[in-house]
């Protein structure tokens, strides 16, 4: 064998495992990255999914105080109009009876 060929052959061979050295090296460094980004995704899905249960809380209490005037106002004029009612029943009796005597 030609020992210029040789020479030459294993330079190139160097060089070329130099190379696919510094590939894996950079592949390393992604699959790294991959993982990282991997795993900080896993944490804002897991934050979105405990804030989602706190807003649906949220909205419960807020319907809650939301509807407490809305009760209250009803409870309000119930008593009103029950009120008018019996004292205009109340004043039809009065008028009765003293029509009736």
């Amino acid at each position: 064998m030609n020992p210029e060929f040789t020479d030459t052959f294993v330079i190139e061979t160097k060089t070329s495992l130099a190379n696919h050295e510094t590939r894996l090296i950079t592949i390393e460094e992604t699959v790294k990255d991959i993982k990282d980004l991997t795993l900080s995704v896993r944490e804002i899905a897991l934050n979105q999914k405990a804030m989602d249960e706190k807003i649906d809380g949220l909205t419960t209490q807020v319907k809650e105080v939301v509807d407490t005037p809305k009760k209250n106002w009803i409870t309000i004029r119930t008593a009103i109009l029950s009120s008018l009612g019996g004292a205009i029943g109340t004043g039809i009796i009065a008028l009765l009876v003293n029509f009736l005597k």
